[in-house]
């Protein structure tokens, strides 16, 4: 806690048993000044989706992240505004900044969207397109949920895509398609009455399942997209300098 200068430096793990004591690991701590903080320590790693054209009057979602330690502060902005844009009741914003979410969009919302890094200045640029509802567009009835796992807690889960009309059903992970395995399962479209269901099951959640997953549904003439992420709660660590 309230880690200082002089924290820095290697961190051996040893134990004794029967008078011979073992180097069981060690790592390296490395304390940087804030002030002196560069892309080296805070840098962005993931940003999606980048450009959304989104039927008027749908919810449409942003997601960036950042890397490194300490973790720095980010900012959204629209267009040119030097204001940062902050929860209000068509815009949420969640505690760390890395979803920023538009509800109800109409066409004053279309533009460019800034993701900045507060620390570095470093920044990620999304737009958004607001089109008009066309009579072949897909009506999403369900859209996958975001899920946070817990250190060494593993459960099942699922993602679904549900919806409306003609179409099919695409899903992504992290950009790249599903892979799956014998604990991933991804069954194929289903059509039921005038619906159309896909199903991404996760047998048993480990950490190799992160990211960021992506249902697309599809026809000839349109393409709707929701996102859902799978993230790990943190534990809080407390390093004891008593000794």
């Amino acid at each position: 806690v309230n880690v200082i200068a002089s924290d820095a430096g290697v961190y051996k793990c040893k134990t004794t048993y029967k008078e011979k004591t073992y180097e069981l690991t060690e790592v390296e701590v490395t304390v940087v000044n804030p002030g002196d903080l560069d892309k080296t320590y805070n840098k962005f790693f993931y940003a999606s989706p980048k450009y959304i054209t989104a039927i008027k009057g749908s919810d449409v979602s942003f997601y960036c992240a950042i890397q490194g330690q300490p973790l720095g502060k980010l900012y959204w902005y629209r267009n040119s505004d030097s204001t940062p844009l902050t929860t209000a009741d068509t815009v949420t914003v969640d505690d760390y900044n890395r979803h920023l979410v538009l509800a109800n969009v109409q066409d004053e919302d279309k533009g460019k969207y800034i993701c900045r890094n507060a620390n570095t200045g470093d920044e990620e640029q999304f737009s958004l397109q607001v089109e008009e509802q066309q009579q072949n567009d897909i009506q999403v009835l369900e859209s996958p949920t975001s899920f946070v796992m817990k250190p060494n807690f593993y459960t099942p889960n699922e993602l679904n895509c549900v919806a409306n009309g003609s179409a099919r059903i695409l899903f992504m992970k992290n950009s790249s398609s599903v892979q799956r395995s014998s604990r991933v399962k991804l069954n194929k479209t289903a059509v039921k009455d005038g619906t159309v269901q896909r199903r991404l099951v996760m047998v048993k959640n480990t950490e190799a399942d992160l990211g960021v997953y992506q249902c697309f549904i599809y026809n000839r003439t349109n393409v709707v997209e929701r996102t859902a992420y799978i993230t790990l709660e943190k534990d809080e660590v407390t390093l004891d300098r008593s000794n």
